[in-house]
């Protein structure tokens, strides 16, 4: 990818900035590192809306990563907030291959069934 090509992947209709994770929250769930990811407006993935949302409703779609992802080496722009990219196009020349890296760690989907969180 280049510069140009980085860009252009947050622009206002632009399917990367609603549908591919800009940050993770840290979430209350039954384990210790439930996170939501959230895109460029800090809404749950494919939420388009302009409307407040509270992460919680989207508890289905947090993940459980097995430790700290704070503690996870070469991924986070901005390793405060668990950033993944900034509006800096820079940051998302290896936005791909961070991401690539971050799925290869053990992680979990929250999934309700019922009453029971699995």
């Amino acid at each position: 990818m280049n510069l140009k090509q980085a860009h252009s992947l947050t622009g206002p209709d632009q399917w990367f900035r609603y549908w591919l994770p800009y940050q993770f929250v840290k979430i209350d769930g039954p384990r210790k590192h439930t996170y939501l990811p959230v895109n460029r407006n800090y809404k749950p993935l494919g939420v388009v809306s302009k409307e407040w949302a509270d992460y919680h409703k989207f508890h289905d779609q947090a993940v459980v990563f097995a430790k700290n992802p704070a503690e996870f080496k070469g991924i986070w722009y901005n390793e405060d907030g668990l950033y993944l990219y900034s509006d800096d196009p820079k940051t998302r020349l290896d936005y791909f291959e961070r991401l690539q890296k971050l799925l290869s760690y053990s992680a979990a989907l929250v999934c309700r069934v019922g009453a029971t969180t699995l």
